[in-house]
């Protein structure tokens, strides 16, 4: 099997990891350009790797969440799914819930967290700051991407 990517949108923050064939992986802030969105360019450079398969967290609007930070997600995520078009790539979309329960979570941000720093320890480090969930986030989607694949996590 290739590459697993899992993606947690956003606008201004979010998060992308990485699990290569032979079992390592990293996380990465996702690349934005300050007042315009995703830095899509860098964000194909992060996921144009070979036979990769693209999993991302289903997202909608959320309850009290005003219309312009809806607005800048929703362009946000619109600017992540054409750059996985442009990859040819059919991204696997997956809802929070979905992900979460394999993962035996609840909506805790700070759990997820903790979670991954012990399912991958290898990177504890660049997820021990509370603010990392979103690098947190994406790491347990694609680990959960890696396990749907028939590939083990």
């Amino acid at each position: 099997m290739g590459w697993v990517a899992g993606i947690d949108p956003g606008f201004r923050k979010g998060g992308v990891a990485l699990i290569a064939p032979d079992g390592t992986y990293g996380v990465h802030k996702l690349p934005i350009v300050p007042d315009k969105g995703i830095d899509v360019r860098a964000l194909f450079t992060l996921l144009d790797k070979p036979d990769v398969s693209i999993w991302i967290e289903k997202v909608g609007p959320m309850p009290r969440q005003g219309s312009v930070s809806t607005f800048r997600f929703g362009f946000g995520l619109g600017q992540i799914m054409a750059c996985i078009s442009t990859l040819g790539v059919e991204p696997n979309q997956v809802l929070p819930r979905t992900w979460k329960e394999h993962w035996g979570l609840g909506k805790d941000k700070d759990e997820c967290r903790v979670l991954a720093q012990k399912k991958f320890p290898d990177i504890a480090g660049a997820l021990k700051r509370k603010n990392s969930h979103d690098l947190a986030e994406a790491l347990l989607i694609a680990g959960f991407g890696k396990f749907k694949q028939g590939q083990g996590l």
